[in-house]
């Protein structure tokens, strides 16, 4: 089914707006300055991205950002053990919206490459505190290594 521009868009902002729901929920419960400010820079982010899109050039107005944009904003609750995860992934459901969990890593690995530039922007984020926090082997992040290598290598050419 192809995505019409203008329903995708009102299903971003409502993203959007859930996120920011969520972290709110988060801030009143934090106990130092350094929660409270990660909460409330995240829900700046989200904000600040729903509100880019109002002024996007007609020139960027395309499923196509739209599509880059999605996971962006989904690339913390993709990967993310944050307390708010799992009840936002139940609301998304609830909401009707069509964004569904993905664990981009674990694809990447099974399949063995790298097929977009989200996916290469997602691994190189995570494949440091993925390996810091023992979500991947040593062997793991020696072939994420390789795929980026891979990638890159097909961008340049």
């Amino acid at each position: 089914m192809k995505r019409k521009y203008s329903e995708y868009l009102i299903q971003i902002y409502v993203l959007c707006d859930l996120a920011v729901e969520h972290f709110k929920k988060q801030v009143g419960q934090q106990q130092s300055e350094i929660g409270v400010g990660m909460y409330k820079e995240m829900m700046s982010f989200y904000a600040e991205e729903k509100s880019d899109l109002k002024n996007l050039p007609k020139k960027y107005q395309t499923v196509a950002t739209l599509r880059q944009l999605e996971s962006d904003l989904l690339a913390f609750f993709n990967e993310s053990d944050y307390v708010e995860t799992e009840p936002f992934w139940k609301d998304v459901a609830s909401l009707g919206l069509p964004f569904r969990r993905n664990d981009v890593v674990g694809k990447v690995l099974k399949r063995g490459k790298i097929r977009t530039r989200a996916e290469y922007d997602t691994v190189i984020d995570l494949i440091v505190p993925y390996s810091q926090e023992g979500k991947i082997t040593a062997e793991d992040a020696t072939r994420l290594n390789e795929m980026i290598g891979k990638f890159e290598e097909l961008r340049t050419h």
